[in-house]
């Protein structure tokens, strides 16, 4: 799966030291054409049924898709959770392995966010496409209270390749921007601080033949447990459950005590 295996000292100095680490060339090259050609292939068939980046996700939700066009943000996301069947097992073999390698960086447990625990905490595969000429994501950043994020980023396509200008732009610890989709190739893997302020700079082709940006993101995150709507549910079908079954009690018993005279 890799070609180089991550040096989990020397990503945690460079995140440290500048904020972000890039490994080009490290995962094969061979998963990562048949990765792209799953969601070229998949993205044609994207809609716009919900208006969701992130945030405020349930335990229990199915994937979904979804669609964000404002001032701020305009990209398509799909969210693989990892309860659910997986959207390609590809995906989620290589990113399983990658929140592996992100679990060591920060001294976690190895298979912290892929066991059940109390306080929820986990994470979901983020694939999200930038379409040409449109897409992009305002300057932000993401923090937990209790945790620091780090990010993983594997890109499916590529800066003067698949679009001309824009992309991902990490601040490092100088307060340099750095053009990171400028120097990534064709199998790269990076880990960066999401503390740190990035954003997505409006991706700009120029030819018709220019899909745009691809990219997955393992995202950590503490999932929100919808407790009182499905122990409503539930209580309500077995409301449902006896006041259909009552009638028939009735009749048993009335036929039951019909037999006895």
């Amino acid at each position: 799966m890799f070609n180089i295996k991550p040096d989990i000292k020397e990503i945690k100095n460079k995140i440290k030291e500048d904020g972000f680490f890039i490994i080009n060339n490290c995962i094969e090259k061979n998963l990562i054409k048949e990765l792209r050609e799953y969601w070229l292939n998949k993205i044609q068939y994207f809609n716009k049924s919900k208006k969701h980046v992130g945030g405020n996700l349930y335990f229990g939700e199915e994937n979904f898709v979804s669609f964000s066009k404002t001032r701020d943000y305009s990209l398509y996301r799909h969210f693989d959770f990892l309860w659910n069947k997986e959207e390609s097992k590809l995906s989620r073999q290589i990113n399983t392995e990658v929140h592996k390698i992100r679990n060591q960086i920060q001294d976690f447990e190895i298979n912290t966010g892929l066991e059940y625990s109390s306080d929820c905490f986990g994470f979901y595969i983020s694939t999200s496409f930038y379409p040409s000429n449109s897409g992009r994501m305002r300057e932000h950043v993401d923090q937990h209270e209790k945790r620091e994020i780090i990010n993983t980023l594997i890109p499916l396509t590529y800066k003067g390749t698949d679009w001309t200008s824009g992309g991902l732009f990490l601040m490092n610890r100088k307060g340099d921007w750095v053009d990171v989709d400028e120097v990534l190739d064709e199998g790269a893997l990076v880990f960066f601080d999401a503390g740190l302020k990035h954003k997505v700079e409006k991706i700009k082709s120029s030819s018709n033949k220019q899909v745009g940006r691809i990219g997955v993101i393992a995202i950590p995150t503490y999932f929100i447990k919808n407790v009182k709507i499905p122990v409503f549910k539930r209580s309500l079908m077995m409301l449902n459950r006896d006041v259909f079954n009552l009638p028939i009690t009735l009749a048993r018993s009335a036929y039951k005590n019909f037999l006895q005279r």
